[in-house]
């Protein structure tokens, strides 16, 4: 008879989440340092013409995602913890 084995590694699983957390609050920095720097551009630099139209459209596009990459982050390391907490509850039916 062929056993089936699953092995969970806990602190992986947990080092991940605070990685993917980590690297969405690092990541929305960024993205919010960009829209800043376009922002001042836009407001200070080059404020007529083409150009300035497309840094306008650029920053209403940036604009959607300002504020989700850093919930990326969160709800990953939320869905790793999650997992380990279901595999706990299934554990008795493992055996």
């Amino acid at each position: 008879m062929l056993e089936s084995v699953l092995v969970i590694n806990d602190e992986y699983m947990q080092e991940l989440g605070i990685f993917c957390t980590k690297k969405g609050l690092m990541l929305q920095e960024t993205v919010d340092s960009y829209f800043s720097i376009m922002k001042q551009c836009s407001e200070q630099g080059i404020v007529k013409g083409e150009i300035a139209q497309k840094i306008k459209f650029l920053m209403e596009e940036a604009s959607r995602i300002q504020n989700i990459i850093e919930d990326v982050g969160n709800k990953t390391r939320e869905l790793s913890l999650n997992y380990l907490e279901e595999s706990y509850s299934q554990e008795q039916y493992y055996f």
